[in-house]
């Protein structure tokens, strides 16, 4: 425990001056009017700083300093108003003012007049086409089939105005509009007659807007044969792209249905108020527009205007009905509980002042939301093994302090941390993107995981990492389902019931954070459960989620899952964990990402120490194409800078408005001769890890599956025995032989039965197993305990020796209650191991998938050890083939996880012929993933197939919907055929279940209705078995959920957090079994012939 003399100062007024005083006065002593000083410890300075943040408002401030000496005293942090005090925390004694509103943070915004008269106008019409009698009866209860959906008819009223003005102009239409002269009989059989075509050549305006309503709910897309002829398409120009679009985009809801306005359209004195208003605004700014229209420069705006209506509409739907609202109407816009809600005109207007007020604060998401400072962990210097960290921020700082010299503005900086596995990659991220902040010394960044779903556990090793905690720091737990961004269900769009409205926001965010943040309050303005998330999401210094929970920003085509996280996005810069898991559809998805974060200026670092050539090349050619569209937008310098971290070297490349073309040049340039130092390097390091391959073609013999299945198995047993033989250390109180070891199937279901096998399978009298299966198909609750526990007994730095005193009572407790003289703790696991796990096993058996996996697990050997003298067999075994090469008739087998497709099917699935096994007898490194050979044989070599695999991802000369080149340089981007083509994930479709005791008969499943949001026991659905387990002396860790429940609960930390804590997804379909030491899992007959 450290005591610390500490003094705080505030600089306060008005209220926040009292609530200031209030706190202070509870744990110091005042020794001014505004002055305290005490002796505190560090747990009792963070609770004053977390008061103090909860508390936070514009005129609060205050600031604490550390007596470190007689003459030395040391800013710990400022809450609150920041500008009341310097750097250094001292306060100002004169000072001046700029005439300037809010130019802190709309420095750069010149087109946000332009931006909030076109959002304006496009929510005064977004639901103009719900005046239709068929939409109105569906409302009232009354039977009825919509023709098209009310976005369609709404741009087809708009599309009217502008075809019957006198002179199909921006300016005439626009005039027309507010001059209150709309004829309602004249436009009603305009839209009636026309309905059914495609859109006309509409002028500039009239185009974004007609963008901008058709897609408020949904993106346009296209289904099977008729989406594939888009697939090799060039559409450059926005009205290119809407001319191709007709109804049949997704906006057909019936067949025989007539459109018809009975009650006319919405022409209330109130909504033409409003429109009259900004319609003349809009024309006040039509030059500008017009300017930006013809340089085919309207991405952004297009994209703020998008979400600012989104988001007012998804709002003002979920208030009640205003009864202060004078006009009354037969018309409506939507329903609550099936009785009908908020007047159309009521809808239109509050939506309009809604989005209006949120695009006018879009300037604060890019440069002014809330940044984590003063971590004392980031300025302490690094230990003398992790140097290199303080090196690479020097030299960003080197470069920082050039800009600031020749006074240009922040560049656009892409990091790429290939420093190898135990090194501290995400300590040096946080680092380097403190060093990269606008400030240098401030933070705020997404940290995204490769992982399905995220465990508290999971966020707090991550917190403990870093140094912070859940004042500065949020963590975003849980799954992002998939089926909500791609698949139709019955919700609040296509209905309009806001009973039905979904979350914005899947999964729980577990942070502390003020919730009295008046701008973020203005956005959320709702009684809504879960906008106390939302807000917490967007607060967030520095968020640590699944990279699921922000693909949405790029991948939802329908409803409002991708509003949050595109916030997310504008105001946060981007770490990307283990980038290189990923390959095929899922990696065009993430370029998607990488794209948009510097389409919206963010900086991004991409951490893996496995980054091929190839991967490195295409993601930095959608983030240079995308930073570019940021500085055309915003008229900057497209200023870039390339940074390539290592634990050996950094390497910094800045470039200045050059072509695209001589850009991705160089950059190939640099990053071979980085990669190739890198290599060099590695090379020289003492080798931890050497592999062999475990003989399984006698299994070929066998004819069942089942039997080949259980011969590999026991393969995998006898290498277990091999490696425990050799590289086993000895217990200090005992003498006994004790090795942890981790075992690596690729899929769920066998990673279960396969420890079924060694659970009940014979060993050697001198032999005590002990064994613990580890998937992501676990209750949250039990998970995370798991996690905790394993972080816990696998940080191994103070065990390098040979002979190791164990402490844990798990561990000793099995060690010293057998009379076994080898005991054998294994992990069987699936690649959840592989990706942010910091643990240290004595061995591993893996069943291979990819090269890339073989070089990621060998990276938990020796993690925090010294390397040792190789015994007879290598410290890495692995399988000569996969189960499903063995099991199955499949011809891909190196997939999912793995790069084998149908366009490079391998030609043998024998590792022996796939791999160099000399190669990996001397030493398993990245080498072979950093470096790409000149000639590629991907049918033939494992490493080869991956190579190949990345250069076709990051091929531009593909043109269309279907490639990246369509998303970064053509107008696809406006619908959702990208998504289509090349969807993250699949578009599987996860079910979120949660085990709980509703019902007061035992635990079950039970699954959220979608409609009413009760929770439903769906174990019948999809035929959930729950297994009995008779828990012997063999598993390590005894699980058990009602107990883990009740121990949760009775837990402070159990009474505070709002985590669902019994849930887990399983793909949508049947036949599963469930127990809690072996989760949630699949019959294996299904797959084995």
């Amino acid at each position: 425990m450290v005591w610390m003399m500490v003094i705080f100062t505030s600089q306060s007024d008005k209220k926040a001056l009292k609530t200031t005083r209030w706190i202070l006065d509870a744990f110091a002593n005042r020794i001014g009017n505004d002055t305290w000083q005490t002796v505190i410890t560090e747990d009792g300075l963070r609770m004053v700083y977390n008061l103090l943040r909860r508390h936070a408002t514009k005129s609060l401030s205050v600031s604490c300093r550390w007596i470190r000496s007689r003459t030395r005293s040391q800013l710990l942090w400022i809450v609150g108003d920041k500008t009341r005090f310097n750097e250094e925390g001292y306060v100002p004694v004169n000072s001046t003012k700029k005439d300037e509103m809010h130019n802190a943070w709309e420095n750069n915004w010149q087109y946000l007049p332009a931006i909030k008269a076109l959002t304006a106008v496009a929510a005064l019409l977004h639901d103009w086409g719900k005046a239709n009698d068929a939409f109105q009866k569906l409302l009232q209860g009354k039977k009825g089939q919509e023709l098209y959906r009310h976005e369609w008819l709404s741009c087809k009223l708009l599309e009217g105005l502008v075809c019957l003005s006198d002179n199909p102009l921006d300016d005439d239409w626009l005039q027309w509009m507010q001059m209150e002269n709309i004829t309602e009989k004249k436009l009603i059989k305009w839209v009636i007659e026309n309905a059914d075509k495609k859109f006309s050549t509409m002028p500039p305006l009239a185009t974004l807007l007609c963008w901008l309503i058709l897609s408020h709910h949904r993106l346009p897309k296209l289904d099977g044969e008729d989406c594939k002829r888009y697939k090799c398409t060039e559409v450059a120009e926005i009205s290119q792209l809407l001319s191709q679009i007709t109804a049949d985009w997704g906006y057909i809801k019936g067949e025989t249905s007539a459109i018809k306005f009975s009650n006319g359209l919405v022409i209330s004195t109130a909504w033409q108020k409003k429109l009259k208003k900004w319609c003349g605004r809009l024309q006040e700014q039509k030059d500008i527009l017009h300017d930006l229209y013809t340089k085919n420069n309207v991405r952004l705006l297009l994209i703020y205007a998008r979400v600012s209506l989104m988001l007012a509409d998804y709002t003002v739907s979920s208030r009640d009905k205003d009864n202060s609202w004078q006009e009354k109407s037969l018309l409506y816009a939507n329903t609550q509980k099936q009785q009908v809600k908020q007047y159309l005109d009521e809808h239109l207007v509050r939506v309009a002042e809604q989005a209006a007020s949120i695009a006018h604060r879009l300037p604060k998401f890019a440069e002014g939301m809330s940044r984590a400072e003063n971590i004392a962990k980031l300025r302490k210097k690094s230990p003398s093994d992790y140097a290199w960290q303080d090196k690479a921020v020097s030299k960003i700082r080197d470069v920082q302090q050039q800009q600031v010299k020749i006074e240009r503005q922040q560049g656009g900086w892409f990091v790429i941390n290939m420093a190898g596995t135990g090194c501290g990659k995400t300590f040096a991220n946080a680092k380097i993107m403190q060093a990269i902040s606008p400030d240098g010394s401030s933070l705020r960044y997404s940290l995204l995981l490769g992982l399905r779903s995220l465990t508290l556990q999971t966020g707090k090793e991550y917190r403990a990492r870093i140094g912070m905690d859940a004042g500065e720091m949020a963590v975003l737990v849980g799954s992002a389902a998939v089926k909500d961004l791609y698949t139709e269900s019955e919700s609040w769009d296509d209905n309009s019931d806001t009973a039905r409205m979904n979350e914005l926001l899947p999964g729980d965010v577990y942070a502390d954070f003020p919730q009295e943040d008046k701008f973020l309050q203005v956005l959320f303005a709702s009684s809504r459960t879960g906008v106390g998330k939302n807000r917490d999401l967007l607060y967030a210094p520095v968020l640590v989620a699944t990279i699921d929970h922000l693909m949405p920003a790029v991948e939802s085509v329908r409803g409002g899952r991708h509003i949050l996280p595109l916030l997310r996005m504008m105001s946060a810069d981007i770490v990307i964990d283990e980038i290189d898991d990923f390959a095929g559809a899922d990696l065009v998805a993430i370029a998607r990402l990488v794209h948009t974060a510097g389409l919206l200026g963010k900086n991004v670092i991409l951490s893996s120490a496995t980054i091929p050539p190839d991967l490195a090349e295409g993601l930095f050619s959608a983030y240079a194409s995308g930073r570019t569209e940021y500085t055309r937008f915003f008229g900057c310098h497209n200023e870039l800078h390339c940074v390539w971290v290592d634990e050996f070297q950094t390497k910094i490349h800045s470039v200045v408005d050059a072509e695209q073309d001589k850009i991705l040049s160089a950059y190939r340039q640099w990053h071979k001769d980085f990669s190739l130092r890198h290599k060099d390097k590695l090379n020289l390091q003492p080798v931890k890890r050497h592999g062999w391959i475990v003989n399984c073609k006698q299994l070929l013999d066998l004819s069942e599956g089942k039997q080949r299945l259980s011969g590999y198995f026991q393969g995998m047993q006898d290498a277990i025995l091999q490696l425990h033989a050799c590289y086993a250390v000895k217990d200090k109180r005992t003498g006994k032989n004790v090795s942890l070891g981790v075992v690596r199937l690729a899929h769920i279901s066998y990673c279960v039965w396969a420890a079924k096998y060694l659970l009940k399978s014979n060993w050697p009298d001198d032999c005590a197993p002990r064994i613990m299966v580890y998937h992501s198909r676990q209750t949250a609750l039990l998970r995370s305990i798991q996690e905790k526990y394993l972080d816990k007994i696998l940080k191994r730095k103070n065990q390098d020796t040979l002979e190791v005193d164990f402490t844990d009572t798990v561990l000793r407790r099995h060690i010293d209650g057998t009379d076994a003289q080898n005991v054998i703790f294994i992990l069987v696991a699936t690649p959840v191991e592989e990706v942010g796990r910091d643990h240290d096993f004595d061995w591993a058996v893996i069943e291979p998938s990819s090269y890339r996996s073989i070089i990621q697990l060998a990276g938990r050997i020796r993690r925090h050890r010294h390397a040792i003298d190789r015994a007879d067999w290598g410290n890495i075994a692995i399988m000569q083939y996969n189960i499903e090469a063995l099991t199955t008739g499949k011809q891909i087998v190196f997939a999912k996880p793995g790069f084998e497709c149908r366009q490079y099917l391998l030609s043998s699935h024998d590792m022996n012929c796939l791999v160099n096994t000399q190669q990996l007898a001397n030493g398993i490194n990245a080498v072979p993933r950093i470096v790409r050979p000149e000639q590629l044989y991907p049918h033939d070599k494992l490493v080869h197939l991956e190579h190949q695999v990345l250069n076709d991802f990051r091929d531009l000369t593909l043109h269309g919907a279907g490639y990246i080149h369509g998303w970064q340089e053509e107008a696809w981007w406006l619908t959702a055929l990208p998504q289509q083509f090349n969807k993250f994930r699949e578009g599987k479709q996860e079910i979120e279940l949660c085990l709980q005791d509703k019902e007061g008969d035992g635990l079950a499943f039970y699954e959220q209705d979608s409609q009413t949001k009760e929770w439903v026991k769906r174990e019948a659905a999809y035929g959930i078995v729950h297994e009995q387990v008779e828990v012997g002396e063999r598993f390590w860790l005894k699980r058990n959920y009602q107990q883990a429940l009740a121990d949760y609960s009775a837990s402070k930390e159990g009474r505070m957090a709002d985590v669902r804590i019994g849930v887990l997804t399983i793909p949508g379909h049947s036949d599963w079994r469930y127990a809690d030491q072996f989760g949630m899992y699949g019959a294996v007959d299904d797959v084995i012939r």
